[in-house]
């Protein structure tokens, strides 16, 4: 008995910045070397070892499975849309497109993730969002007991140039809504699932980029990837990461498990207070201590804490 195969492809068609009309399309086949036409320049080719779907020689997408989920479309301009949502994305290769948008809905104001295969200009996303480039990890012992016990992940703001494709970064809108980010003339650049290794002495933080949608069940214990009020949570099994995101993953450098449950996104300032959530005994603690919560007796070259403020020694 032969084994059907059942393919789906969502093709979305522009009807306007906000409004995206959607087509299901459904195809069951028990012939593995069948293809079909979706559309006047796209085919749905189930002739080699994995379903494709291709415009004339360009491979647009790979399967997953027995299914594919088709978010992403050139339409008959010669432009690409991203619907932010998708199940998983596939590019093989850089391609140049007339336009590209990405489309996605934003319910709160705070840092979410981002993760793209393409180089957005700072005149293409300023007048809706910020957009920041992950710099460091901060570890703090905000308590004062010997023990750390607040985690962050600091964050810079971009004020011009550009974003670069396949790395992470944080988008935070000015309102709610679904927007549309556009790209008149540019790359779809390869997609790469690249991981970034932040390490302070005791911890590494492996930051992880996807392009394909991982339940929570499939996540490894002790990932890092829900965000609210600007915090990173602990995977608890329920949920998923969609596709265009990344996660993190923690590891002690002694081989011992961190005992951290949230990473909290801040956005990095010169100004004094800039590091918040440390206290200090009014008016009495003038001693001196690293930006891991470690008294030193006798500073060099670098950023300090005294009386919870920051100091930099030259």
């Amino acid at each position: 008995m032969k084994t059907i195969k059942t393919i789906f492809a969502a093709l979305f068609l522009s009807a306007g910045l906000a409004a995206q009309a959607q087509q299901v399309m459904t195809v069951r086949t028990d012939n593995s070397n069948d293809k079909f036409l979706l559309g006047s320049r796209l085919v749905l080719d189930l002739t080699g070892n994995k379903p494709v779907v291709r415009s004339g020689n360009q491979v647009m997408s790979y399967a997953a499975g027995q299914s594919l989920l088709m978010y992403l479309m050139p339409t008959e301009d010669d432009t690409y849309q991203i619907i932010d949502g998708a199940t998983a994305f596939y590019n093989p290769e850089d391609r140049y497109y007339k336009q590209i948008t990405y489309t996605r809905s934003y319910t709160d104001l705070g840092w979410q993730i981002l993760y793209l295969p393409l180089r957005l200009e700072f005149d293409q996303w300023n007048q809706d969002f910020d957009i920041a480039q992950l710099n460091d990890i901060h570890q703090y012992d905000t308590d004062k007991d010997g023990r750390i016990d607040m985690t962050e992940l600091e964050v810079v703001l971009l004020r011009d140039g550009y974003t670069e494709p396949n790395t992470p970064y944080v988008i935070r809108p000015r309102k709610t809504g679904t927007f549309t980010i556009t790209q008149n003339g540019g790359t779809l650049y390869a997609s790469e699932q690249v991981e970034k290794t932040v390490s302070n002495w005791n911890t590494d933080f492996n930051i992880h980029g996807t392009y394909n949608a991982i339940p929570g069940e499939q996540l490894p214990t002790g990932v890092f990837y829900g965000v609210g009020n600007n915090t990173l949570s602990i995977n608890e099994g329920e949920g998923q990461i969609d596709a265009f995101r990344w996660y993190v993953t923690v590891s002690g450098r002694d081989g011992t498990e961190p005992s951290i449950r949230e990473i909290r996104i801040r956005e990095f300032s010169t100004e004094e207070d800039a590091i918040q959530g440390i206290s200090a005994d009014e008016g009495a603690d003038d001693n001196i201590y690293d930006i891991s919560g470690r008294k030193v007796s006798r500073p060099v070259k670098g950023i300090y804490i005294r009386g919870g403020k920051k100091i930099a020694v030259k």
